[in-house]
């Protein structure tokens, strides 16, 4: 479609640029009637006209094909975002309860540590049955 209207507005370029090098040439020769080109300068207003809002509409096609681009850009990375976080979540829950476990063993090991404290760790020899 875009290609389309560039084609036309080219086209429509080289008319314009035509009738404007026959209204030159009717002007130059002077004894020509170059009645048919009196209404000319409207008609070229309005085609300029046209072609401004035709290259307007260009504009936005490109921008709305590029805003499509970044929609599709930011899907993907949504939707590989929402891929790791299925697929990672439950490792994450798993190392929590391990690390909810290790601080348990944590805490137990420190009361066994007091616990053993309490006895002596030195003995006298192998002989000796009684700890200082």
């Amino acid at each position: 479609m875009i290609d389309d209207i560039v084609k036309e507005s080219a086209e429509y370029d080289a008319s314009v640029a035509a009738q404007e090098a026959s209204l030159a040439e009717c002007e130059a020769e002077g004894d020509r009637d170059c009645s048919k080109y009196e209404n000319w300068d409207m008609n070229l207003m309005r085609e300029q006209q046209a072609t401004r809002r035709l290259e307007k509409l260009i504009e936005r096609q490109q921008l709305i094909t590029s805003q499509l681009d970044l929609g599709e850009d930011v899907l993907d990375v949504a939707l590989d975002t929402y891929n790791e976080l299925t697929r990672y979540y439950p490792l994450h829950l798993q190392y929590q309860a391990m690390t909810e476990e290790l601080e348990e063993y944590r805490d137990a090991l420190a009361r066994v540590r007091k616990q053993v404290d309490k006895y002596p760790d030195t003995f006298h020899d192998n002989t000796t049955t009684e700890c200082t």
